[in-house]
This record gives C-alpha cells, sequence and structure tokens, in this order.
C-alpha cells in the first residue's frame, strides 16, 4: 500500500472525499497541529521562563499580521473558486512574490524599530519560518479546492511534530528562543520541500501572467487586508501587554490565552471543510442550503463556546497549575474572560466564512476596522489600571463587536465578485 509521501499527486480529476471524512481529517490535523504549538509554548513556560515566552509571543504578534496582509489569504480564494478563474501558478507566483514583501518588511520592522538585538532576531527568523508556511499554504488551498483535506492533515501533523521535537531539544540544549524558532524554520521548510511541494500534480510555474497577477491581487487584496487586520486584533492586547506590563507579564497572558485556541482549531477545521460547499450552494443559487449549513455550523460554535467557559469557571486554576507553573494558575480568572471573548469569536468565524463564500469582501476590512477601534479604546483605558484583567476585557469588547460587524455583513447586499 502507497505511503501519503508516495501515494499519487492530486490533480482536479482525482476522487474527493465526502463532506465527513473531509471534517475529520481537518479536525484531526488541526487538533493534532494545534496542540503541537501549545506543546511549543508549553515547553519554552517549563524549560524557561516568563520573559522567554514573552519574546516569542512578541514575536509572533509582529510577524503574523505582515504577513496575513502579505499572503493574500489566496487559500480562500483558490478555494472558492469554483470556476478555475485563475491557474495554481498564478497563485503560486503572487504568493512567492507577496511573501518575500513580506519577509523584507518583517526584517525592517525587527531591526528599524528599537528592538533589542536577541528580539530583532528573534522576529526575523519567526518571520522566515512563517514565510515557508505561507508557501506551503498555496498547496493547501489547492488540495482544499479539490476537497482531498487528507493530504492537508498528514502535512499538518508532520509540520507539528517536526516543531515539538525540534524546539524542545532546541530549548533543553541551549535555553534560546533564538535557536527555537530556527529550528521551527528548518521544520517547516523540511516539510515544504519533502511533501507539500510533491503532493500536488502543480506543474511548476509557467507562463506568468502579470495581468492575471494583477486582477488576482485586486480580488484578493480586501481579504488579506482583512486577514491582517484579524491578526492585528488578535495580536492588540500582546501589543498593550509589552508596552504596559512588561515581557513577563506577556508571557503569562500568552500562556493562558493558547488554551482556548484548541475550540479555535476546531472551528477552523469546521470553516476549512465547509467553505466549498457553501460556495457551491450559493453559486448555484441554493435559497435553502446555505442557510441551513450556516446555523449548523453556528449551533456547534456555540455549544463549544458554552462548553469552554463553564471548564474554564469549574477547573481552570487546576489546568494552569498542571500544565504551567504557579504564577500562570494565579490569573485563572482572566482564563475565563478570554474564554468567553474566544467563544464569541468561534461564532463570528463561522460567519466570516460565510461572508467569504458570499464573496462580501470589499466590506469586511470596515467591520475589522470598527474592531480594532473598539479594542485600542479598550485597551487604553482597561490593560493600565486592571493589567492581565484589562486585556482579557479588552478581547471581550472586541469579539462583540466582531459578532456584531461580521452579522450586519452577512445580512446586508449581494456578492461583489
Amino acid at each position: 500500500m502507497a505511503t501519503a509521501a508516495t501515494a499519487p499527486a492530486i490533480t482536479p480529476d482525482s476522487p474527493r472525499l465526502p463532506f465527513r471524512a473531509n471534517f475529520v481529517w481537518t479536525l484531526c490535523g488541526n487538533l493534532f497541529y494545534g496542540a503541537s504549538q501549545w506543546c511549543v509554548v508549553a515547553l519554552i513556560a517549563k524549560l524557561g521562563n516568563p520573559e522567554m515566552l514573552g519574546e516569542f509571543s512578541l514575536a509572533a504578534a509582529i510577524v503574523t499580521p505582515v504577513l496575513m496582509l502579505s499572503g493574500l489569504q489566496l487559500r480562500v480564494i483558490q478555494a472558492t473558486d469554483i470556476d478555475g478563474r485563475f491557474a495554481f501558478g498564478d497563485y503560486l507566483a503572487l504568493r512567492l512574490l507577496s511573501t518575500s514583501f513580506g519577509v523584507a518588511l518583517i526584517a525592517a520592522i525587527a531591526f528599524g524599530s528599537g528592538l533589542r538585538r536577541q528580539t530583532a532576531l528573534v522576529v526575523a527568523v519567526f518571520g522566515l519560518a512563517r514565510a515557508f508556511e505561507s508557501i506551503s499554504d498555496v498547496f493547501y488551498g489547492r488540495l482544499q479546492r479539490c476537497e482531498r483535506m487528507d493530504r492537508i492533515s498528514i502535512s499538518l501533523m508532520l509540520r507539528g511534530a517536526l516543531s515539538v521535537l525540534t524546539v524542545g531539544c532546541a530549548v533543553a540544549a541551549t535555553g534560546s528562543v533564538l535557536w527555537a524558532v530556527s529550528c521551527v524554520a528548518l521544520a517547516w521548510v523540511v516539510t515544504l520541500i519533502l511533501y507539500d511541494a510533491r503532493n500536488s500534480d502543480w506543474g511548476g510555474l509557467r507562463d506568468i501572467r502579470w495581468t492575471t497577477l494583477a486582477n488576482l491581487t485586486k480580488l484578493a487584496a480586501p481579504l488579506g487586508l482583512t486577514m491582517m487586520l484579524i491578526s492585528v486584533n488578535a495580536s492588540m492586547p500582546r501589543y498593550f501587554i509589552e508596552r504596559h506590563l512588561g515581557e513577563r507579564e506577556l508571557g503569562i497572558f500568552a500562556a493562558i490565552a493558547y488554551l482556548p485556541l484548541a475550540g479555535t482549531t476546531i472551528m477552523r477545521a469546521l470553516g476549512e471543510a465547509a467553505t466549498p460547499k457553501l460556495s457551491r450552494h450559493y453559486a448555484n443559487a441554493d435559497a435553502s442550503a446555505m442557510p441551513t449549513l450556516l446555523w449548523k455550523l453556528i449551533a456547534i460554535a456555540a455549544t463549544l463556546a458554552a462548553a469552554g467557559v463553564l471548564i474554564a469557571v469549574l477547573a481552570g486554576r487546576t489546568i494552569l497549575g498542571l500544565l504551567y507553573r504557579p504564577e500562570y494558575a494565579a490569573a485563572a480568572g482572566v482564563l475565563i474572560w478570554i474564554t468567553a471573548a474566544e467563544g464569541i469569536g468561534f461564532i463570528t468565524s463561522m460567519l466570516g466564512y460565510a461572508a467569504t463564500a458570499r464573496r462580501r469582501l470589499r466590506y469586511q476590512p470596515l467591520a475589522l476596522c470598527a474592531v480594532i477601534a473598539v479594542s485600542a479604546v479598550a485597551g487604553y483605558y482597561l490593560v493600565p489600571p486592571h493589567h492581565l484583567h484589562g486585556a482579557a476585557f479588552m478581547m471581550l469588547a472586541a469579539s462583540l463587536t466582531g459578532f456584531l460587524a461580521y452579522g450586519s455583513l452577512l445580512l446586508s447586499g449581494t456578492s461583489e465578485v
């Protein structure tokens, strides 16, 4: 029997997996990858100290928005490109160009913003790691459009396992976050070259059409801006904490905030598996199928959100004490409010997938600007006096605003492209 690495490359004519199989594969892959990302955080917390974790979290907060913008969310455009308007080479060429710009911008920020040299190096190397991940994401988009989430999930599992193994060894041997992120970069480029690029019959880069790339950029730019704004909003508490409270408190907050991301991982898996189906329902003008599927997604999100808050209330302190150290358990109240904020975000994310499937792209940045404005005002007034609780309240205010904004966006207007 052929293994995943030696199985035939996926083409648009390859057999598709049913929705349930795609969801199970996506859920398993994302849960494994999410768990591996948490393990990276836990290893730094256990083997290092909150300051090291704060440095790692700051690097992620700087790098992620830049690469979200430069990535242009091409994977979603690919997955919903039912008519095949653009070739895979167009997506890959644009991602390589935009990611190169993103890496250069990250380096400029890292070394030109007054950060300590050690921190600047961590930011730059982490940016390189995320660049390799961004290129893999284009291959994921092709596989997602072909409804073969099994191959994506295997790739995520490989990247996750290699990350945990290399980071654990690096931190234990050197006690250095820089070495840890360098190992992450190595793990992700190995996965890209040896698995992702060999998994699709993609034909390389041929006949690059600059007019087509310009049209694709014009289509994708609003969604790329949207994802950057989402990332900025997610990172806003970290910016305020680092400025007002320091890297130690940032490390504690980052460790706590990673726990509700297990639910976010499930929601991402559900949304990614449902996106092609939502797009087909909309393209076929099926007036009942798309709302029915969306309500099912919202019900799952709301149930998971309620369960998360209940667990945080009943067992948050115990969980934090077991997973990290006593200083983390002392902030168990913060976990409750963060979990509530993330729970509202679960529902909002389902609205976001539906809005994207409907090609409601142009006005999503405006909705996110409103969310960020509320977040910034809340952070200004809440973080200095209330410390980590203030940052959690800041997240809650942003989540409520996002829910209202995306609900209004989905209920109004028609598609834009």
